[in-house]
């Protein structure tokens, strides 16, 4: 089985798997490198916004969909005003997001998009796999970046219920 011919793999194209890519393309981190990003399918939905708070101006302003400035706290009808400065509370919608980071990658000529549910095989000497769409990756040398929720195992619940009753009665 051949090595990986990735320096990195980022499996997940949500906030932080795109938040990853788009901070290493602008660092120059992907010269002489090659990366895949691995994502279940295209992201063509406004599935999720996120909201933040900062102080100045931020790495993804430009996509920042509404800001606010002013908040107002209501309290039995009457509205009392809470200082925010020096945070402004921000909301990117996840179209734009997407929209944003996967233009990014896709003009970027170390970044190929492959779409697929990733499994990862067993651990060998020579690394672990991951099956890709009937291929297999070898990850030896490669740096694996994983965000894909696991949601923990649900627990077994047994109730062993005992009848006890008092003698004569």
């Amino acid at each position: 089985m051949p090595a990986s011919s990735y320096d990195y793999i980022i499996i997940g194209a949500g906030a932080a798997g795109l938040s990853l890519l788009s901070r290493m393309i602008d660092a120059d981190l992907l010269r002489n490198k090659k990366l895949l990003l691995i994502e279940k399918s295209p992201k063509k939905l406004n599935d999720r916004t996120w909201c933040f708070w900062e102080k100045d101006p931020g790495y993804f302003e430009e996509i920042v969909h509404k800001k606010w400035e002013h908040l107002d706290f209501y309290d039995t009808g009457e509205a009392i005003p809470l200082q925010m400065a020096p945070y402004t509370y921000k909301m990117i919608r996840g179209i734009d997001f997407y929209e944003h980071c996967f233009a990014k990658a896709a003009s970027h000529p170390s970044v190929t998009i492959e779409y697929g549910e990733a499994k990862f095989g067993e651990m060998q000497q020579s690394g672990r796999s991951i099956e890709l769409n009937g291929k297999t990756i070898l990850t030896d040398g490669t740096i694996v970046f994983n965000s894909i929720f696991s949601a923990p195992a649900e627990l077994q619940k047994h109730i062993i219920c005992y009848s006890i009753s008092r003698a004569g009665s």
